[in-house]
């Protein structure tokens, strides 16, 4: 049975409050997502914007995005997941286009963008690159539910790289990853984003420790 967009339960986590969450919403409403479930809890702008779009709001048992993700994948309805964070945005075209090559899991593409309320200041901060790129982060990853549900969702304990784990373990699973080349995410850059330089070196080290587990895992009989 080929799969399309109103297949796709879209899960985004979020703080209470999100400045951007209205344009993230919008981009996942405009691909024809099947339902899209925003893990927030309620008296904030997520919610007033999951209301105002007529989505579900789902109050979160933790605090932490990969927690939020999780919950969303288990309350999830559909047969394909898309997770998306609530400050980057799909690109037109993605969930057709991904649905299309799904075995278990697709990714594809991500180009950065400077928010146009960014300060020079928070310019200088960051590095903003623009160029198309293979960067491997949750909001990429579309997947059968079923399929993250056997390898129980993206790991909890990490504090960086959890999807490429989830493609790793899913790779010694024989699970079939496709790629599509082509960008499906818009990564937002902005003064509260979580990328400072401090952040940046926790989440190297965590990638670090991925690719020895890689290794190692590579080296067993």
């Amino acid at each position: 049975m080929s799969l399309g967009p109103g297949d796709v339960s879209v899960v985004m986590p979020a703080r209470a409050d999100e400045p951007y969450i209205e344009e993230a919403l919008d981009s996942a409403i405009g691909e024809g997502a099947g339902e899209v479930l925003v893990v927030a809890p309620a008296g904030g702008s997520s919610e007033e914007a999951a209301g105002a779009r007529q989505v579900s709001l789902i109050e979160p048992r933790g605090k932490e995005p990969t927690v939020r993700r999780n919950q969303g994948v288990r309350e999830a309805s559909l047969p394909v997941v898309a997770l998306l964070d609530a400050d980057d945005l799909f690109t037109p075209g993605r969930l057709a286009k991904m649905t299309a090559l799904l075995g278990d899991a697709v990714t594809g593409l991500v180009r950065q963008f400077a928010s146009p309320d960014c300060s020079e200041e928070v310019l200088q901060r960051f590095r903003v690159d623009p160029t198309p790129g293979a960067a491997v982060m949750p909001s990429v990853l579309v997947a059968r539910r079923e399929a993250l549900l056997a390898l129980d969702g993206l790991r909890e304990d990490l504090t960086g790289g959890d999807a490429q784990d989830w493609l790793d373990r899913a790779a010694v699973r024989g699970m079939e990853v496709a790629r599509l080349d082509e960008v499906v995410l818009e990564r937002r850059i902005h003064a509260g984003h979580h990328n400072s330089l401090e952040e940046a070196a926790v989440h190297h080290r965590a990638y670090l420790r991925l690719a020895r587990a890689r290794i190692l895992r590579s080296r067993a009989p």
